[in-house]
């Protein structure tokens, strides 16, 4: 899309450049029912048409699964759409 085209739609693309994650327990909280709960931490470096942005998302497990189940179905459907 041309940069003008972006700049009618209100639309543009971002690109993930970089990722990094870890794995935590969180071991204390004010909430009981979160002691001992493992987390996933994601730091997602994304490019858009004028800056680096990082974005910090903390997952629990069945958020991360949901994700994971998530960008499995978006990668089948770029292997379809690049395999015509």
């Amino acid at each position: 899309m041309p940069a003008d085209d972006t700049a009618r739609s209100g639309f543009s693309v971002n690109t993930l450049v970089a990722f990094d994650w870890k794995v935590k327990m969180v071991g204390a909280s004010n909430d009981l029912a979160v002691v001992n709960k493992p987390l996933a931490d994601l730091s997602l470096t994304v490019k858009d048409a004028t800056a680096l942005k990082t974005h910090n998302i903390e997952l629990g497990k069945s958020d991360l699964d949901r994700l994971i189940k998530t960008l499995e179905s978006a990668n089948e459907s770029i292997q379809k759409f690049s395999s015509k």
